[in-house]
């Protein structure tokens, strides 16, 4: 499995979907998906950033290290804003 790639899918379609995890499913609303993006894909810059790995891993391992990922894409986030 990999949420990143629904991540997308809900920013594309504008919609909300439900990510599978190892503890079970979550529904992932528009504005969560294009945050944990948007700061996926400036860590993913930086191809030698050996955090994209560990972002990634948390996405699709728990929905408790989803939601500690996407607190920490919402507090990056708030510094460019």
């Amino acid at each position: 499995m990999n949420n990143i790639n629904i991540l997308r899918d809900i920013v594309d379609g504008a919609t909300s979907k439900a990510l599978k995890f190892k503890d079970g499913s979550m529904r992932v609303d528009l504005f969560t998906a294009s945050t944990i993006v948007q700061v996926f894909n400036l860590l993913k810059k930086n191809k030698a950033n050996p955090k994209v790995k560990q972002f990634e891993e948390m996405l699709n391992d728990s929905k408790k290290s989803f939601q500690k990922v996407a607190t920490f894409s919402f507090n990056v986030s708030s510094k460019f804003n």
